[in-house]
């Protein structure tokens, strides 16, 4: 058997004195922790201080150990007091290894005086901030402190609520990085929508390209060779025996309706007068061809000043009165609609479309997948016109009708000119004077202006038949026509209006300016209606269609042109 020496006695009492003395410890921790401890005394150097913990009740206990947020009280030199469970998880160290540390230990040497700074603020205001804090073998996590300082008799502190940030910066994270793609999406659908609208307005103006190229093929070609087959038989009529006339001007007649088939279907593609002159005309001409072609009465109210911005909106917007004047004739029921075109607040132009027919529900009307409602061809119109900086509105219900808005932006500061007497010159209602007409046994001296050499060649041969008539000259362009004019001084010019370089109207302008006395007589395929106010106003004596008659052509040229408007 062993024999225990006293010195080993010794320390084993010591030992078990040890041990008591943990075992009390620990159970007082135990009750300070489960709320059964209000006051703790403690013994040292300067005596038996107590350390009380007011409203420690077991409730108030329970709420702090199961906050989601750590809670920590400090000494005023940043050392833990306490601290809940939720704090010891973030910090990522056992409850009973936190107390006592400083909270420095937590949040990194780094950050030291950053924080000895909140703490000292914190003693006097109540403070919010965000930091980081260190747990051990971790990355840092962030963190939101809330702190206030906590003052009784026997000691000054400061209670810390700790939140933490990690979820909420991942959060901040997605959301920038999500603001960051909707912003470039932003700025993709910006970049789209501006190539829409000048695809949009690209594909306006290809169309009327398109228009214009098949126009001119008509105009330049197949018309010039009817007129001057038509011009041909009519000069071989005046040659031949009354018994032979007859066949040639049935020839003739036959020539006359396919030219003036072909130049219906010229202006139906590409109205000139859309180019030449501008809207407020173009759907004057409009009106006039919807009564003559589809008998719909179209009531026009058009304010001249009124001029759209851009080449591609005048087109659209007319093609859009175009295509709602065929849905009045297709859908409506009626054969009247009205036109009004406006400036609107003096920075856009409104037309309004309206009719009283049968009307729709415009409620449904962008539902509908029927091509034939109209629908589609509405939407085409507000999409393009939108694509294009304007606007689309229509108000319709079964039985009251339809009124269908178009908004367009105005061409700043730009409005058409009216003449002296006030009016807007649009539409020739008469001709001009224009002098006497030459002396009896004196010869007309005339000089014919055309692009089109078979037209000058028909031209010069009727006219070489008369006795009273000298062809001494021809031109192929504006340009020529008012050099040779100067040149030769005719009596009257046979001038055609649609020409390269320089067309006709301009020609006629410089021509009328500097030799007033000669009379000038306007020729085209196209109606009357839409040019002559325009050539009439430039100077001439007269406009003619060069599919009309030769007998109005020569009397025109014999009479100076007084009457001769058709």
């Amino acid at each position: 058997m062993t024999e225990i020496k006293p010195s080993d006695k010794s320390f084993l009492s010591e030992v078990a004195h040890l041990t008591g003395k943990l075992a009390e410890a620990e159970e007082v921790l135990n009750a300070i922790r489960d709320g059964r401890v209000d006051a703790v005394v403690v013994s040292g150097p300067r005596g038996d201080r107590i350390y009380t913990l007011k409203g420690a009740d077991y409730t108030y206990r329970v709420l702090i150990e199961t906050m989601t947020e750590g809670a920590v009280i400090l000494a005023e030199d940043g050392t833990i007091l306490y601290c809940n469970g939720r704090f010891a998880e973030m910090v990522q160290t056992p409850i009973e290894n936190v107390m006592g540390k400083s909270m420095i230990d937590f949040v990194g040497i780094s950050e030291k005086d950053r924080f000895n700074d909140i703490l000292k603020r914190a003693s006097a205001h109540n403070i919010r901030d965000e930091m980081r804090i260190h747990p051990g073998g971790s990355h840092p996590i962030p963190v939101l402190l809330s702190m206030r300082s906590l003052s009784t008799e026997e000691m000054k502190s400061v209670c810390m609520v700790v939140t933490d940030l990690t979820r909420q910066k991942q959060s901040e994270q997605k959301l920038k990085a999500f603001a960051e793609a909707l912003q470039y999406k932003n700025k993709e659908l910006s970049r789209r929508a501006e190539q829409l609208s000048r695809l949009s307005s690209e594909l306006t103006l290809s169309e009327q390209r398109e228009r214009q190229r098949f126009a001119k093929i008509l105009h330049d070609h197949l018309q010039q060779m009817l007129v001057g087959a038509k011009l041909g038989l009519e000069t071989i009529a005046l040659r031949v025996t009354p018994e032979h006339r007859q066949p040639l001007r049935h020839i003739a007649e036959l020539l006359k309706e396919s030219l003036d088939a072909s130049r219906s279907l010229t202006v139906e593609l590409c109205p000139p007068i859309l180019y030449e002159g501008g809207l407020v005309q173009a759907l004057e001409w409009l009106s006039r061809w919807m009564k003559e072609k589809h008998r719909l009465e179209v009531a026009l109210d058009a304010d001249a000043r009124a001029v759209p911005e851009g080449e591609s909106m005048k087109v659209l917007l007319f093609e859009a009165v175009r295509e709602l004047l065929f849905n009045v004739v297709k859908h409506a029921g009626v054969d009247s609609a009205q036109v009004e075109m406006i400036r609107k607040d003096g920075e856009d132009l409104k037309i309004t479309v309206s009719d009283q027919g049968a009307g729709f529900d415009s409620k449904n009307l962008w539902e509908s997948t029927d091509p034939n409602s109209g629908g589609f061809g509405l939407f085409s119109i507000r999409e393009r016109l939108s694509l294009l900086g304007g606007r689309f509105e229509v108000t319709s219900t079964p039985g009251g009708g339809t009124v269908v808005s178009l908004m367009a932006p105005l061409v700043k500061g730009k409005t058409a000119e009216p003449d002296s007497n006030g009016a807007f010159l649009f539409e020739a209602t008469e001709v001009s004077e224009t002098s006497a007409a030459p002396e009896v046994g004196k010869k007309t001296r005339v000089m014919l202006v055309d692009d089109h050499a078979v037209m000058r060649r028909g031209l010069s041969a009727l006219l070489d038949l008369q006795s009273d008539i000298q062809t001494v000259g021809e031109a192929s362009d504006g340009a020529e026509a008012v050099h040779m004019a100067r040149k030769l001084r005719p009596d009257v010019i046979l001038m055609d209006i649609s020409m390269p370089k320089m067309n006709g109207i301009e020609a006629t302008r410089i021509i009328h300016s500097e030799f007033p006395d000669i009379r000038i007589i306007g020729l085209s395929m196209f109606d009357p209606a839409d040019q002559a106010a325009s050539v009439l106003r430039a100077g001439a004596s007269a406009y003619l269609s060069k599919s009309g008659s030769p007998d109005v052509l020569l009397s025109a040229i014999r009479n100076g042109g007084h009457g001769a408007a058709s």
